[in-house]
């Protein structure tokens, strides 16, 4: 599954960068062809640590080993790089080692130990997808700024369907065909399971679509899979009004989702690893301009994009949601998500992210 740092790659590629993804260190990747094409433009480099077992050795042998690879890299590469984005907060503790003029930290999830990471303190600019990952991960001397997700490419040609057929209505017709959908993996820590099953069991007549990880075959994103969460699964699996599709790719999920009226969202509002003060499928859901029934979102607090659950009834704001189905679903509170999620696609955040680094 790509994720925010792949898209970024892409899209930089697309407006002319050339562009290497280095892959974290892997001591199978053996020592023939580092460097792969993996898309015009874009160049995936696999490579074997020379720096291993940093709390053995000491942080100043192992930067000075990491130094010296990736001095040997950049040699096969034949190109200085003009910039390093990192979005990894622990693989490389000085990013000054790959030599380039401008560098940038982005991490897009917390960390377990709340810790500042030390590659933050060899950056010119941090970014982050929150104001509480931000708020720790940027060393207080650096300069910082919350940049929203990035809209990938198939959700951007939804959403742009999506608001030529809003444009063309007079007004939002649709009743509530009783289609539920949720992206996501079900091992994700944050969930809340208890109220998800709560919801299904409360509307039998309501079929509830999840997109996404419920098998551990199909999972590469890590998450709880203890007893509880395994019981939880089985729960949904067994329910007649849930159907669990998988995993898919977006440009497959946009071609599965056409009947879905509403999204779903529910979580704790905090936890060890997440906070849901910005999932990304938020920004994936408004793109389809559906009413989304949310527990509350740190970066759309101050919106009515979402319908917030912040209470412990959710049976009750759900019912709340489609006794006013006309307000939520009306062609107006569409056309907002929309236009929302279409304000920030990849090349939107890329122009934001240029303006802030030629303003230092």
């Amino acid at each position: 599954m790509k994720v925010s740092k792949h898209h970024y790659a892409v899209e930089l590629a697309k407006l002319g960068s050339r562009v290497y993804f280095f892959e974290p260190p892997d001591l199978k990747a053996g020592t023939k062809n580092l460097v792969y094409e993996i898309e015009e433009g874009v160049h995936l480099v696999k490579y074997i640590p020379l720096a291993r077992g940093k709390r053995f050795i000491g942080k100043h042998i192992f930067r000075h080993l990491q130094k010296v690879q990736m001095e040997k890299i950049i040699k096969v590469l034949k190109y200085k790089p003009d910039v390093v984005w990192c979005f990894d907060d622990g693989t490389y503790d000085d990013l000054r080692i790959f030599g380039a003029a401008i560098r940038i930290f982005h991490p897009v999830d917390h960390n377990l130990s709340r810790e500042t990471p030390a590659c933050t303190y060899t950056v010119d600019v941090v970014f982050s997808t929150s104001y509480r990952i931000l708020e720790y991960m940027k060393a207080r001397n650096k300069p910082g700024k919350v940049i929203q997700h990035g809209l990938n490419t198939a959700f951007e040609q939804f959403a742009k369907k999506q608001k030529l057929l809003l444009s063309n209505a007079v007004k939002s017709n649709r009743l509530f065909n009783l289609q539920v959908g949720f992206f996501g993996s079900l091992f994700k820590e944050s969930l809340d399971r208890k109220k998800i099953i709560h919801l299904v069991q409360a509307f039998p007549f309501v079929t509830f679509s999840f997109w996404g990880t419920y098998e551990p075959s199909q999972n590469n994103l890590g998450g709880m899979t203890d007893a509880e969460v395994s019981g939880f699964i089985q729960q949904l699996d067994a329910g007649a009004n849930v159907r669990l599709n998988g995993p898919r790719k977006a440009n497959e999920l946009v071609q599965e989702i056409e009947n879905i009226d509403l999204f779903i969202n529910i979580e704790f509002e905090y936890s060890a690893r997440w906070d849901n003060g910005n999932p990304h499928k938020i920004l994936e859901y408004l793109a389809t301009g559906k009413p989304i029934f949310s527990t509350p979102v740190l970066m759309y607090a101050d919106t009515d994009l979402l319908f917030v659950h912040a209470g412990e009834d959710v049976v009750a704001d759900f019912k709340s949601l489609l006794n006013n189905w006309e307000k939520w679903n009306a062609k107006g509170a569409q056309e907002m998500r929309v236009d929302f999620a279409l304000n920030n696609t990849y090349s939107k955040q890329i122009e934001r992210i240029e303006e802030c680094i030629t303003a230092l």
